[in-house]
């Protein structure tokens, strides 16, 4: 299976008025494309189907890396 650099982000949140850490994983190109800011510190492995969600590049809304399969 192929596998890609992910990282969590914070994103500006208008009902906060805050930046907030997003609950979902994405490439930095996916992030970047949404206006989020990457954590370089946070990259994982993950499979690429892994990123398949409602916006391509990122992972589904609570994605948990401990869930992943070998």
């Amino acid at each position: 299976m192929e596998k890609v650099q992910a990282f969590q982000f914070t994103k500006y949140d208008i009902m906060s008025d805050t930046r907030r850490l997003s609950r979902r994983y994405g490439t930095i190109e996916a992030i970047n494309k949404i206006g989020g800011e990457v954590i370089l510190e946070s990259a994982i492995e993950i499979n690429v189907s892994d990123l398949e969600s409602d916006f391509y590049g990122l992972t589904k809304i609570g994605f948990e890396p401990s869930n992943m399969a070998e």
